[in-house]
C-alpha cells in the first residue's frame, strides 16, 4: 500500500500469484440479501456496542517481489497458480486494515468439510471465546456458510420462539451474530478490507472459506496474504498425496521466499471413522514430519453431528453461524479442543 491506495496487483505479483458498506442495519448478517428487518431487531437486541479503537494499519499486501515466484512446482498445481492472473484493485483506502488476524482453512481437495469446520470454528471463537469473527465465503459458486446464514435468518424471522432464543443469545454475548459476506478468491481481500472498514466493531480474526482447488482464478493470490492456513487430511492415500504436494508448493515456493506472509501452515485430521486403525496416522504423521509440517493434536471425528443445522424440526442445534453448538452435540466433536488449539496458534489481540 503506497500513499493509501493499493498496488497495481500485477505488479505486486509479477503476473504469478495467483470487495459492507452502508447503513449499520443493512449488512449486520450478511450482503445485501439479508432482510432488513432481522438486522435492526438483532441491533435492538445487542446491549452494548463494545466499539474498539483503531490501531496503526498494516501492510498487508506485500510491495514488489521477486519475479521468479512459482517455477518448477509439481504438475497442475503449478500451471494452474501460473495462469492466475489478477486485475488491479479497486478499493482505495486510507490504512482501514487494523490487527486482525486472516485465516484461511484451504486444501486443493474438495468434499473435506472445509466449509464446515469454518462455520463451527467461527461460532466456536465468536460465541464462546468472546472474541469478534468475521467470515469471507470465497467458495463461489457453492458459498455454503453465507447460504446456512441466509436459512437461518429466515427461520429466525417467521419463527417466535428463534426470535426470542436469538433475542436471548444477543443479551447473553452482548454482541450480534459475526459478519458473513459473499465474495471470491478474486476480490476476497478487497471485500475484507471493504468489510472491516466499514465495521463499527473490529474483526480480531478473519476466515476465508476457499475454493477447493487451486485452479480457481485468485486463490494463490488470496493464499499469500493469509497469517495462518490449516489444512485438513483424510486418511485416503490420495488426499495425503494431494495435499502434501500443495503445502510443500506453498511452503517452498511461496512462504521460504517471502512471496507469502504466512506464519504458520498447519495440517489437522477430519472425518476420522473410529474404526480406523490409530497407528495409520501415526505413520502418516511420521512422514509429515520428516516434511516439516505440524498436525494439529485434534481429530475431528466422521459424524452426522456436523451437519446438524437450525430447523423447525429439531431445537438443538451444532452447525450455526448464529447460535452457540448445543453442549451436549459439542461433546465428543473435538470442536472444543480444535478451537482452543487454533486459538492459541493466532493468538488474536
Amino acid at each position: 500500500m503506497r500513499n493509501g491506495t493499493l498496488k497495481d496487483p500485477q505488479n505486486r505479483f509479477v503476473k504469478h500469484l495467483p470487495k459492507r458498506i452502508s447503513k449499520q442495519s443493512a449488512i449486520r448478517l450478511s450482503d445485501d440479501l439479508v432482510k432488513y428487518g432481522f438486522n435492526d431487531f438483532m441491533t435492538q437486541c445487542r446491549h452494548s456496542p463494545f466499539v474498539r479503537c483503531n490501531v496503526s494499519p498494516q501492510n498487508r499486501i506485500r510491495d514488489d517481489p521477486p519475479a521468479r515466484v512459482i517455477t518448477e512446482a509439481d504438475g497442475a498445481t503449478a500451471k494452474s497458480a501460473r495462469k492466475q492472473k489478477i486485475q488491479s484493485s479497486t478499493i482505495k483506502t486510507n490504512g482501514t486494515m487494523n490487527k486482525e488476524i486472516f485465516v484461511a482453512f484451504a486444501t486443493q481437495k474438495g468434499g473435506i468439510g472445509k466449509s464446515t469446520v469454518t462455520a463451527l470454528a467461527a461460532s466456536y471463537l465468536h460465541n464462546v471465546k468472546g472474541y469478534n469473527v468475521a467470515v469471507v465465503d470465497c467458495d463461489d459458486p457453492q458459498h455454503s456458510i453465507h447460504g446456512l446464514r441466509e436459512h437461518e435468518t429466515g427461520l429466525i424471522d417467521s419463527s417466535t420462539y428463534f426470535k426470542a432464543l436469538a433475542c436471548d443469545h444477543f443479551r447473553k454475548i452482548r454482541k450480534n451474530a459475526y459478519t458473513i459476506i459473499k465474495s471470491d478468491a478474486v476480490n476476497a481481500l478487497d471485500d475484507a478490507e471493504r468489510m472491516v472498514a466499514a465495521e463499527d466493531v473490529k474483526p480480531d480474526v478473519v476466515f476465508f472459506d476457499m475454493p477447493g482447488t487451486l485452479r480457481s482464478n485468485g486463490v494463490i493470490k488470496t493464499l499469500s496474504q493469509m497469517d495462518y492456513i490449516f489444512t485438513p487430511l483424510s486418511a485416503d492415500r490420495f488426499v495425503v498425496e494431494s495435499t502434501l504436494k500443495f503445502v510443500t508448493m506453498f511452503r517452498d515456493r511461496l512462504m521460504t521466499t517471502g512471496q507469502a506472509k504466512t506464519k504458520g501452515l498447519y495440517l489437522f485430521w477430519t472425518m476420522v471413522d473410529g474404526r480406523e486403525r490409530n497407528d495409520l496416522y501415526g505413520i502418516y504423521e511420521e512422514v509429515i514430519a520428516e516434511m516439516g509440517f505440524p498436525v494439529l493434536s485434534t481429530r475431528l471425528p466422521d459424524s452426522k453431528k456436523f451437519r446438524r443445522d437450525l430447523s423447525e424440526e429439531r431445537k438443538s442445534v451444532f452447525r450455526s453461524t448464529i447460535f452457540p453448538m448445543d453442549t451436549s452435540l459439542l461433546k465428543g466433536s473435538g470442536i472444543r479442543e480444535f478451537s482452543e488449539e487454533i486459538s492459541d496458534i493466532i493468538r488474536p489481540q
